[in-house]
């Protein structure tokens, strides 16, 4: 059997076990931080934004007096658990969507070592989770070209040996804009999108690759975006518009920005963030996905995480180990029962899960697993 098209096959399948998501309605709500116009001990402000009202006496409800921090750069919606996240410079947290306000996570982001040395992590800009995979990735400010780095949601320290042996990744200029304002990930086929500007108002959608920080461009958008978020529908949203906030509808094939909405809770919008919808079950078969290479990453990713946290000893791997065995079986049901050598190969990779879950913390790694997930599906 062909190693590639077994890892191909495994993730399509685990990516039937991604919910879908809804079509857009017309009271579609996302979140919106401005840099000025909050209290409480600071002035960035967050607010809620709903989607389809162009009227701003109406299109906006502000959500405590104030986060507390003065620079909020960028908003991100957990997946799986909605968890409004934000960044404040080098420090991650989470936003009450009830009060408003930031809580810091333990640590900062810290600093890491890439192709341009050792580098401080100090000011991030860009925050987005891969539906996917569940992993948080930010991007960060510099001089010349922006980096990418991982986080980690729980304590807000950049993942260590995230990027083959670094903690980050450059992200090439585009047309001579190298400064990255947000980030976003495209739930239909795991891309990576970016907006790049030059600090003066122009700005380029940009297509992001996630292991390499390679580019393409998509297109100018013809306007200011600061912030940028996927919502309900694979709708693409970019907020911004310097002093004056607009929220706009960005089309991912172009980068054009259109229907702009006025915004005046606040002022200076940096960060948006939406939710992705109600989730629906897929039932069926499921034959194909264009995009597999992208789900073959999602399930390595996986299968790293779990690996990196038996390593450190982390009392949590075996519950998320748990849960990839448990999204395996939705998989398999979601499958049918005409498809024998996708249940092969399934089961093979649920037989190799299962040994790793026997094992003592810091035995396997995600070579292993995968080889074995190989093995144990040839050998029925």
């Amino acid at each position: 059997m062909n190693y590639k098209l077994t890892l191909a096959i495994i993730a399509v399948v685990l990516w039937a076990a991604v919910p879908a998501y809804a079509q857009p309605t017309m009271d579609l709500k996302c979140y919106g931080a401005a840099n000025w116009g909050g209290a409480y001990g600071g002035d960035d402000l967050l607010t809620a934004i709903t989607v389809d009202d162009f009227n701003p006496a109406t299109n906006e409800t502000t959500l405590g007096p104030g986060t507390g921090t003065f620079d909020i750069a960028s908003l991100a919606m957990r997946p799986d658990t909605g968890v409004l996240y934000a960044i404040d410079g080098d420090r991650l947290g989470t936003i009450s969507t009830t009060t408003g306000l930031f809580a810091m996570r333990p640590k900062a982001l810290g600093s890491g070592h890439g192709a341009a040395g050792k580098q401080s992590f100090s000011d991030a800009q860009g925050l987005a989770f891969n539906p996917a995979s569940g992993t948080l990735y930010a991007a960060v400010r510099k001089s010349g070209p922006d980096l990418l780095i991982q986080v980690d949601p729980d304590n807000g320290n950049a993942i260590k040996d995230a990027f083959n042996g670094d903690e980050y990744v450059l992200i090439q200029p585009v047309s001579g804009l190298d400064d990255i304002t947000d980030l976003a990930f495209d739930p239909a086929d795991g891309t990576l999108y970016g907006i790049a500007t030059n600090g003066a108002g122009s700005s380029s959608l940009i297509r992001i690759d996630r292991v390499t920080g390679a580019t393409a461009e998509v297109g100018p958008t013809g306007a200011d975006i600061q912030g940028l978020s996927f919502a309900q529908g694979g709708r693409l949203l970019g907020v911004g518009g310097g002093e004056n906030g607009v929220l706009w509808d960005i089309a991912k094939e172009t980068g054009a920005a259109s229907n702009p909405r006025p915004l005046d809770n606040g002022r200076g919008y940096r960060g948006l963030a939406c939710p992705l919808g109600p989730a629906n079950l897929i039932t069926g078969k499921v034959f194909a996905d264009k995009a597999g290479a992208a789900w073959v990453e999602a399930v390595q990713q996986r299968l790293q995480d779990v690996a990196r946290l038996q390593n450190e000893g982390d009392p949590t791997a075996r519950q998320k180990l748990a849960a990839l065995e448990q999204s395996l079986k939705d998989a398999m049901a979601a499958a049918g029962t005409g498809n024998t050598a996708l249940k092969r190969q399934l089961e093979g990779l649920q037989a190799a899960l299962a040994r790793m879950n026997a094992r003592p913390v810091a035995a396997a790694t995600p070579a292993k697993l995968d080889v074995e997930a190989l093995q144990l599906a040839n050998e029925k």
